[in-house]
């Protein structure tokens, strides 16, 4: 049986989660749960804590938790970055990471054709 799953799209209420307006809430819940996951607290706790004090929305929690880790780890990962990828016949030759790098491992790369 061939596979059947469809990509459901946006939930009705991201515009309003995820509104203009809500960003630096948002921005500022990600770099507080940073903070604490980087001292070692429990991820569930750590969410638990920061989305109540934020009075953020289940999908809100999600995201917040999707862009965080601490900053060791975001060095981890920097670390581990290649220096060259190969990707669809073009080379990865530039990295930079984005201005909350120390929260996250926001990637951008730039590609040029081999």
């Amino acid at each position: 049986m061939p596979d059947q799953r469809q990509h459901r799209g946006r939930h009705p209420a991201d515009s309003r989660l995820f509104a203009s307006a809500e960003v630096p809430v948002l921005r500022r819940a990600t770099e507080e749960l940073s903070w604490l996951l980087e001292r070692g607290y429990s991820q569930v706790a750590t969410l638990k804590l920061v989305g109540d004090h934020f009075g953020l929305r289940e999908r809100q929690r999600l995201a917040v938790l999707r862009s965080s880790c601490g900053a060791s780890a975001a060095a981890e990962r920097g670390r581990r970055r290649l220096a060259d990828v190969w990707a669809d016949g073009a080379q990865a030759t530039q990295f930079s990471t984005d201005e909350h790098s120390s929260h996250h491992a926001g990637l951008f790369v730039q590609f040029r054709a081999r």
